[in-house]
């Protein structure tokens, strides 16, 4: 019976020295990756087909199909547009940052000199966010994982449903 009453004060004292959900939160967060698979599946789509653009034919049916008899040019042009793409993505998501504060502000700062602020609040795993200037913008994102060293979000846009990943922000 000893052991069980330690055992069982043991676990009381071990989880409430555990940060609560709100104190992870609280921080300057630097963005790590995103996802969307809708518009990964369009790239992939896209490089697919620019694969085989062309391909099967000769000069002479290229130029009466596509109005062009040199699509290898167009081919490779529109593949080096779908990888500039993709590193563009990837350079602003490293470059976003999203700082949450104890008194209820939620900045994030983007590639650009660009910030926006809105109130934000927590009810269980959904994180709100309410423009300060105009209340009735407002976004929702799930709280998919939190821990010290990392912050992954979902929520819903015109695009579809993306996933964010954050790490903490240098000091």
């Amino acid at each position: 019976m000893k052991k069980i009453v330690l055992f069982i004060t043991a676990s009381v004292v071990l989880l409430s020295c555990q940060p609560s959900q709100k104190d992870l939160l609280m921080k300057k967060w630097k963005g790590f990756s995103a996802e969307n698979k809708q518009i990964d599946s369009m790239m992939r789509e896209r490089e697919n087909f620019l694969d085989t653009f062309g391909k099967n034919n000769d000069a002479a049916t290229n130029l009466a199909m596509y109005g062009i008899a040199n699509v290898d040019s167009v081919r490779e042009i529109n593949l080096a547009l779908i990888s500039e793409s993709r590193k563009m993505q990837q350079h602003n998501v490293e470059n976003t940052y999203l700082e949450i504060t104890k008194d209820g502000l939620a900045i994030m700062s983007y590639s650009s000199e660009q910030r926006d602020s809105s109130k934000w609040r927590l009810d269980k795993n959904m994180l709100h966010m309410h423009d300060i200037r105009d209340t009735s913008i407002h976004i929702e994102m799930e709280i998919l994982s939190l821990n010290d060293t990392m912050l992954k979000l979902k929520y819903q846009d015109n695009n579809g449903t993306s996933t964010v990943t954050f790490k903490p922000a240098a000091k």
